[in-house]
């Protein structure tokens, strides 16, 4: 079997098993009687286990990502930079029409990680949330979906650009618990980091930035959340 095709074969298999967690976590949320602890029970071990688990498979982007940074630190460090200054900046501009509709608003993701602060320790937050849950995320949505698809493969600038855009999309829709204009629009920062960290794949190359962008961001916002909540 061909590199590619080994490639191809373990990116198909990391998304399958990504797809049924999706589907089958959704449909646990809906059914009766399931607690916060439950919820929580269903997510962190989860992040923590598949986190270790594609870091392994795919360790030789992330490796190549963190020598990267040797030769290029300056790019790397500036478009690192730019991501964390314009993140919450044009997250919370594409917030405004959502919050001017419903005000009290409020999306079930939030909701979701409102509970996981109140009933487990603050370590396995941060272990499953705040940095395995991005590795997941990046290595999907970034590693997968743009540099597998079409920078790995010398495609086009316009596949590129589709292929940031549509991964952008489904950033946004798996933060989305119900498919409500309400879920969406107040999810639509999703969308605009999704973006970010495409583009910033597209111009470093490295996957380690938009990952460290990532867990940063979420760390960060966690960590405040905790702060606020006690």
């Amino acid at each position: 079997m061909s590199e590619r095709k080994k490639v191809t074969l373990k990116a198909s298999i990391v998304l399958l098993v990504y797809a049924l967690w999706i589907i089958f976590k959704r449909i646990a949320e809906r059914g009766p009687g399931l607690s916060d602890t439950g919820r929580v029970l269903l997510n962190i071990p989860f992040y923590i286990a598949f986190g270790i688990i594609v870091i392994f498979i795919f360790r030789k982007d992330f490796l190549d990502g963190i020598k990267d940074w040797k030769d290029h630190w300056l790019k790397n460090v500036l478009v690192l930079a730019g991501i964390l200054i314009l993140n919450p900046v044009l997250g919370t501009i594409v917030l405004i029409p959502g919050y001017t509709i419903w005000p009290d608003g409020g999306t079930i993701n939030d909701s979701n990680i409102e509970n996981f602060i109140r009933v487990a320790q603050p370590a396995l937050i941060i272990l499953a949330t705040g940095i395995l849950g991005p590795v997941v995320e990046e290595t999907i949505f970034r590693i997968i979906l743009i540099k597998k698809a079409s920078l790995d493969n010398n495609k086009s600038k316009l596949i590129t650009v589709i292929s940031i855009v549509i991964s952008s999309f489904l950033f946004l829709l798996i933060h989305c618990h119900e498919f409500t204009a309400m879920e969406i629009l107040l999810n639509m920062d999703k969308f605009v980091a999704g973006l970010l960290f495409g583009s910033a794949l597209w111009f470093t190359k490295n996957p380690t930035v938009p990952a460290l962008a990532h867990i940063l961001n979420n760390t960060v916002g966690l960590t405040l959340i905790m702060l606020f909540t006690k």
